[in-house]
This record gives structure tokens, C-alpha cells and sequence, in this order.
């Protein structure tokens, strides 16, 4: 990584208009095209300069790539970087990502591309062409191949600038913390005129994390161990994590810096840097609901069932039902089995009967869109449902995890049935 002297002599030769001579950089096609696309602009940007991405270089190869939209900035970093100039440069990175995408059809794996910075005096701007395979293409804009301070760094440097200061840090494991926000994230709501439920909740307390997710019909809890010393709070929004999350890919540690007001438990800016990326976010800004009591204190009833015969049933009836037409759970009269049915009178369907291990008596319908959503997060090859009350939300866990040990629980509300003794 650049050390702080690097980054300010870079930027100092950018300002003093030093680096304005003939550069170039070649790199794999492929490493080059992945990079893009994982932090590739999404949507129309409000402002031009926006639509570009910044490029920290060595002509020996290290690279970096960031891009940034007012709300998350992603940074992306391939190779390590040496005590050579370092050059910096704004290209049009969907532009150049697109071109990539139909240079490395077809052609051979290791196939490598340069980019090539050529100074034009007259225009005071350096005009890039992309040389692969025998072409040669030229990017159009003239702003993305332009090296201008302002532009620069306010996409590269966007962290430097927010002006708050650091109140929590911690190093939790990469591949652990995507994966508890990606096991509650289907249940976020998509619905933007209520901005606080389309994020995810991150809580931190003494010994663990915790990710809340709710559309207000469904709501996920589930949670990592941690040994962090804080308590507190952020909503990342659920378009944001998706971009995120995305770097994420490889295992290992990351550090995770949270920023804001001091003596404030909500953080209002996340930092995520691994070995080859960076990510900063503004969070939502709001009241989370209070969540937790939602879950009943004490569930009286519990069936376990086999993953596959549950969602393979769910899916069969759910095939069979109109848009939002929910369908049926009802136990057998001895309660060792559950069956899944329409509730439409006009093309009745029922499943088989699905063993189950526990008694409990049943007659309960889901939206099957939530239903199945909530089957499938669910890991292992059993699953559970609990009870309190054929009125109250019915929580959805995994058979394998002991009901001292739950990890991930999920509640989903159930559709009012008609009472049949009327």
C-alpha cells in the first residue's frame, strides 16, 4: 500500500503539474476488467465528473481504482506498490470496462492490455488509448483522460474529507461478517418511501454483532461472535451493501473503522479496508424500530422438518397460487405431520405429508414468496418452526442448531385465516 509521504508527493506533482509527461501501464485484461466491475458506476451520476474512476499507478503494475457517488466510495488495488512514481489519472471507467468486456472475448487468457497516457501540449491534457491483441482504441472523453486536482481528489480522497473522527474500530473476519448481513439482507425492504427499513441494522455490544433486517411483514435476526470493546449502531442501505459486498470476496481479516460525532452510539461513516480493498459509507440516517420485541419470550412449540421436502412442497403449492394468494400449513390430527394447501377454493392443491419430529397443533398461512425466502436462508438440511401463538409471528431457524444456540431466526407474519367453525 502507498505510504502517506508517497500519497502526498503524488499529490503534490499532480497540483504542480509535474506529471504531465508520456506514461503507461500494462496489467492482465481480465485482472483489469474484474477490477472495474466490482466497483463499476451504477445508475446516472448527478454530476459528470462522477462517472469517472480514479487511478493511482506504477508503470511496473501496482494499480489502484476507485470510484465514488456522494454515499460509498470503493477502492480496489491489485499488486504491491514500490517506492517508482506514482502516476494518477482519471479514465471512463464504464467506457473502458465495456471495451475490456469485448477484448477478452474470445481471446487468450493472458491476454494483457496497456494503458497508454500520451501528453498533448496544445490541450493540456493527456489522451489515453487502450493496446490489446493489435488494437488500439482510444477513450472519447477528454475529462476522463484529464489529470485536474479537484476531480481527483474528491473521487480518491473522498474519506479524507468527511471531517469526522474515529469512535470504534475492530478486526473481524471478511468472510463472517458478509455473510451475517447477506443471511438477513432478503428481508430488507425495498419500499423507499420508509429509507430506515430498506438498510440493515448493525448493532455492536460486548461480545458479539448482530444484523437486523424487516419489511415490516418479515424481520431476520442473526449474529457473529466479537470481541469488541463498544456498543453501538449503523444502517448501511441494502443498495449500498450489494456494492459492497462484492469486494469481499477473498478470506482474511478486515478493519473496520466506524466514524462520527463523539459521544453519539449512532455511527454516521463505516471504513472497510482488507488486503486489496477500501470501502468508505455514509450511513442511513434515522430511528431503527426496536426489533427485539418482536420475539417472543418463550416459544411453546416446535416442529422440525426435512429442508428439502419443506421447500420443495412450498414450491410445488406456491407454483399453484395467484400474486400475493398465500396457502396454507395445517398439522394432522395426531400433529407428527404438516401439510402445505392452497387457500383458494377455485384450483385446490395440497402437498404430501411432511413428517415431522415434535408435536405441535397447526393452521397457519405465509405469503409463500416469504416463506420460501426465509427456507432458503436458512443453512443445513433441517428446518424448524416454532410457535407461541397461531396469532403471532412464527419464527423460522435451523433444526441442526440447539434452541440455546440459534445463530439465525427469522420471524415471518402469518396471513389471517378464516375461523372454520364459522
Amino acid at each position: 500500500m502507498i505510504t502517506a509521504p508517497e500519497a502526498l508527493e503524488a499529490i503534490f506533482r499532480r497540483t504542480a503539474g509535474a506529471d504531465a509527461g508520456n506514461v503507461a501501464v500494462t496489467v492482465p485484461a481480465r485482472e483489469l476488467l474484474a477490477m472495474l466491475k466490482k466497483i463499476r458506476i451504477v445508475g446516472r451520476m448527478p454530476a459528470p465528473f462522477l462517472n469517472l474512476t480514479a487511478l493511482r499507478f506504477q508503470e511496473s503494475g501496482w494499480l489502484e481504482a476507485t470510484t465514488f457517488d456522494y454515499q460509498t466510495s470503493l477502492r480496489i488495488t491489485r499488486g504491491e506498490a514500490t517506492g517508482e512514481t506514482v502516476h494518477e489519472r482519471l479514465i471512463a471507467g464504464n467506457y473502458v470496462m465495456n471495451t475490456l468486456t469485448e477484448l477478452v472475448r474470445g481471446a487468450a487468457k493472458d491476454l494483457d492490455v496497456t494503458l497508454k497516457w500520451e501528453w498533448k501540449a496544445k490541450a493540456s491534457i493527456s489522451l489515453l488509448t487502450l493496446e490489446a491483441d493489435g488494437f488500439e482504441i482510444t477513450v472519447p472523453s477528454s475529462l476522463a483522460s484529464a489529470s485536474q486536482a479537484e476531480e481527483f481528489g474528491t473521487i480518491a480522497d473522498w474519506k479524507n474529507a468527511l471531517g469526522q473522527e474515529q469512535i470504534a474500530g475492530a478486526v473481524v473476519d471478511v468472510q463472517a461478517f458478509r455473510d451475517l448481513l447477506d443471511s438477513v439482507a432478503h428481508t430488507a425492504s425495498k419500499d423507499d418511501t420508509l429509507p430506515v427499513l430498506t438498510a440493515i441494522n448493525v448493532v455492536f455490544s460486548a461480545d458479539r454483532i448482530t444484523a437486523y433486517a424487516t419489511d415490516r411483514y418479515r424481520l431476520a435476526r442473526a449474529w457473529i461472535p466479537s470481541p469488541v470493546a463498544f456498543e453501538g449502531s449503523f444502517l448501511i442501505k441494502l443498495s449500498e451493501w450489494k456494492r459492497i459486498r462484492v469486494l469481499m470476496d477473498k478470506p482474511g481479516d478486515m478493519q473496520l473503522l466506524l466514524m462520527g460525532s463523539v459521544g453519539c452510539s449512532k455511527f454516521e461513516t463505516v471504513h472497510f479496508s482488507g488486503k486489496d480493498f477500501a470501502v468508505n459509507a455514509l450511513t442511513v440516517n434515522g430511528e431503527y424500530p426496536e426489533l427485539r420485541k418482536l420475539f417472543a419470550k418463550d416459544y411453546s412449540s416446535h416442529m422440525v422438518f426435512s429442508a428439502a421436502a419443506m421447500k420443495r412442497a412450498s414450491r410445488v403449492i406456491g407454483a399453484t397460487t395467484e400474486r400475493n394468494q398465500p396457502f396454507e400449513l395445517t398439522s394432522t390430527e395426531d400433529r407428527t405431520a404438516l401439510r402445505i394447501s392452497t387457500t383458494w377454493e377455485e384450483n385446490p392443491a395440497k402437498s404430501p405429508l411432511i413428517p415431522a419430529e415434535g408435536e405441535a397443533e397447526v393452521r397457519t398461512a405465509f405469503n409463500p414468496y416469504f416463506y420460501q425466502e426465509a427456507l432458503r436462508a436458512l443453512p443445513g438440511d433441517k428446518v424448524r418452526l416454532s410457535f407461541a401463538s397461531m396469532a403471532q409471528p412464527v419464527r423460522i431457524t435451523s433444526g441442526l442448531e440447539p434452541l440455546d444456540q440459534i445463530v439465525l431466526e427469522q420471524l415471518v407474519m402469518p396471513v389471517r385465516l378464516p375461523n372454520p367453525g364459522k
